[in-house]
């Protein structure tokens, strides 16, 4: 009897080993599962050999990839495109930005950059220069988004010092060249831009009068195409258009999350403000927490071109991880010619099937979130000038030196 007994016991100590051992291989499957599915996505974007199939959570099947995106005819359009790109900013690219610092560019955390909550906008140059100039009083409402904060930072020309920063809305762009303009007795740096589109006559000849200045040592303008003169001189670079200011607490709820990219390509809505969004793939519209969460869990997403050749979905996208696949040409944007790997430029047709090739050709790289920050672009205005500039401190109210940021946060 106690034999048997014995046997019992270990019989049941058999069973209880290979129940741990069988929970034990279900939890590395279920694992291994999970990590073979992302690998798999993974590679659907990282295999510049070519890949059979692609998924996209918005279609409900599998769909097969022509050979296309290893035929001689897409190789040499990727080929065409990126010499393009290298003659456009390959011997410019880091003219001026030898020996000057990249805290904010590369080196500083992410998560210092989210607690300081300075996110780019439409309204970052007004709240970053160190004067602003105001909008006409007559102006409608809808196109002032230079919201003053403080009396010290209106324009004072008798108050100008060296390497100030002045930010003029393009709707005061004009009065600021015939009046103020003559007065100016120190160097300094000029942003102008307006989020709405304004109409202004003499564009070419306001610009003219500014080139002309000596004391105007830089001119940043957002969605310089429209505005600048059409051969601009190396003195007027892009200023970027940022997120919307409207969604900033959903967009930074988002930023701050860590995120799994399970999507390759996020089709999201798209609205009907140009002729060419109309045949490009879109998907259902969501509110601006799911709209966020979707795109952080994606690879890619489709940022076409709309009624301004600059749109928030672009900087919304380098924000939380994601490439936008564009039809743009880069020789408009060159504020981001340091950052080009964060892109897909020149798309020129938009079947999901021929999607999948231009983003399986943009590599492995992953778009530079500090993008979406003003410290990074107060550090790129200084690097293309190549000096210290001043700015505005909104927080203390009162003029500050970008590197006495860095210091601070370096510590």
């Amino acid at each position: 009897r106690n034999h048997d007994d014995a046997n019992k016991v270990e019989l049941w100590l058999v069973m209880v080993k290979s129940f741990k051992l069988t929970a034990v291989l279900v939890a590395v499957f279920i694992v291994a599962a999970g990590n073979f599915r992302l690998l798999f996505n993974s590679l659907l974007v990282e295999d510049k050999r070519g890949m059979s199939f692609f998924i996209a959570r918005d279609y409900s099947v599998l769909k097969k990839v022509p050979k296309a995106c290893s035929n001689a005819t897409f190789l040499k359009e990727i080929q065409a495109l990126r010499k393009k790109q290298t003659k456009l900013f390959g011997t410019s690219r880091h003219q001026n930005q030898t020996h000057w610092p990249t805290f904010f560019k590369s080196r500083v955390k992410l998560g210092q950059l989210a607690r300081r909550q300075n996110y780019l906008t439409p309204r970052s140059g007004c709240r970053l220069a160190r004067w602003v100039v105001r909008s006409p009083t007559s102006e409608n409402k809808a196109v002032i988004d230079c919201h003053m904060r403080h009396a010290q930072q209106v324009l004072n020309m008798t108050a100008i010092q060296h390497h100030d920063t002045i930010y003029v809305p393009l709707n005061a762009l004009k009065r600021f060249v015939s009046q103020s303009l003559p007065l100016l007795q120190k160097d300094i740096v000029l942003i102008t831009g307006q989020w709405q589109s304004v109409e202004v006559p003499d564009w070419n000849q306001t610009f003219a009068r500014l080139i002309d200045n000596p004391h105007v040592q830089h001119i940043f303008v957002m969605h310089k195409p429209l505005y600048a003169p059409i051969s601009s001189p190396s003195q007027i670079t892009s200023w970027p258009l940022g997120l919307n200011f409207r969604q900033i607490p959903e967009f930074s709820n988002e930023f701050v999350k860590r995120a799994t990219k399970r999507e390759t390509i996020f089709y999201s809505k798209l609205g009907p403000t140009a002729e060419l969004r109309r045949e490009i793939p879109s998907g259902p519209r969501l509110p601006p927490e799911g709209y966020y969460k979707r795109l952080h869990a994606a690879r890619f997403i489709l940022a076409p071109s709309g009624r301004r050749p600059d749109s928030f979905r672009m900087y919304e996208a380098i924000g939380l991880a994601a490439k936008p696949i564009t039809n743009l040409d880069p020789s408009l944007f060159e504020h981001f010619q340091d950052e080009l790997d964060s892109f897909v430029f020149g798309v020129e047709r938009w079947d999901p099937n021929d999607l999948i090739c231009y983003a399986m050709a943009s590599g492995s790289s992953v778009a530079n979130q500090r993008m979406v920050f003003d410290e990074y672009w107060m550090e790129y205005v200084e690097r293309r000038v190549n000096v210290p500039l001043r700015w505005w401190d909104n927080k203390r109210m009162k003029p500050a030196y970008l590197e006495d940021v860095a210091l601070k946060m370096s510590k």
